[in-house]
């Protein structure tokens, strides 16, 4: 299969839809295999519990019945069946299994709720219908996003969402937007890991959010990473341009999120860096110039 390169407006090449998909896909895979991988393996462990403990609950359980079935039919409850009982009730404690298997249920769904998250918001992510331009949740949008990308940035900093609930639908291609805001995210989260490795403190804060603005929503991600030098900040949206070592960055993902915001939605991309804070900011038309006539 050929791969090709789309050139956007301003000039500057891009991969092509197909490319991102494989460069995202393999950039997130291990990531979310770890991330499912987690819970899946201690609901492996409480089955285990579980099941070892029904085990040891059954075996007291016949010895109640021996007693019970004892003083059912008269017969005389020996102080041999009473020690089987207090045996059986030494051997597996059972005011400790009351205690603790409860808990490892409630594990065990939780874990099944946070891969069931995992797997819906992937699912979002790259739904092949979400390729079209239609009304889009931008918030949902942006969960999704941030809830895939969680193995990136949950080492090395805290993630704050502050998603206003009056924002309106926007006509976007979501998927794309999502990958836009995906190299958002884990620049900021590679920020952060270089700042922590020049020995700046032990975590940082990422913060998203989003607000209603005139005819359009903005989408602001901040990071209290090193900063962007003033010397470069004009550069970082050119194709190949990366300040990371070699073999650690493509240079790629901001002059994506550029074209993605620009060329496909009509949207505007800007930078604002200073030590230890940066901004991202997003603005993105309701609709496109050329759909405004449209009803939706």
């Amino acid at each position: 299969m050929k791969m090709t390169m789309q050139r956007p407006t301003d000039g500057a090449p891009v991969p092509d839809e197909l490319t991102r998909k494989f460069a995202t896909v393999g950039k997130l895979a291990a990531g979310i295999a770890h991330e499912i991988n987690s819970p899946m393996q201690y609901i492996n462990n409480n089955i285990a519990f579980l099941g070892n403990a029904f085990a040891d609950l059954s075996r007291l359980l016949t010895r109640y019945r021996e007693v019970l079935e004892a003083c059912r039919t008269g017969a005389a409850v020996t102080p041999a069946a009473w020690q089987a009982i207090e045996t059986e009730e030494r051997a597996i404690d059972p005011a400790w299994l009351e205690a603790e298997i409860p808990r490892a249920i409630d594990q065990s769904r939780e874990g099944v709720e946070r891969v069931s998250k995992i797997a819906l918001a992937l699912k979002d992510f790259s739904h092949p219908a979400l390729h079209d331009q239609v009304m889009s949740d931008i918030n949902r949008g942006i969960q999704n996003t941030v809830e895939i990308s969680r193995h990136e940035w949950k080492y090395d900093a805290d993630l704050d969402l502050e998603l206003a609930q009056d924002l309106p639908l926007v006509r976007c291609s979501i998927d794309e937007i999502n990958q836009a805001l995906l190299n958002l995210i884990v620049n900021a989260a590679q920020a952060i890991r270089e700042k922590i490795t020049a020995g700046g403190g032990d975590r940082g804060r990422i913060t998203v959010s989003t607000r209603p603005d005139g005819d359009g929503i903005l989408i602001s991600v901040t990071d209290d990473g090193p900063g962007i030098p003033p010397a470069i900040q004009q550069r970082i949206f050119e194709p190949f341009f990366t300040t990371k070592p070699a073999g650690t960055g493509s240079g790629q993902g901001l002059s994506i999120a550029r074209h993605v915001i620009e060329a496909m939605h009509g949207g505007s991309i800007g930078v604002s860096s200073e030590p230890g804070r940066t901004v991202f900011t997003i603005h993105l038309p309701l609709q496109r110039p050329s759909d405004r006539g449209t009803p939706p």
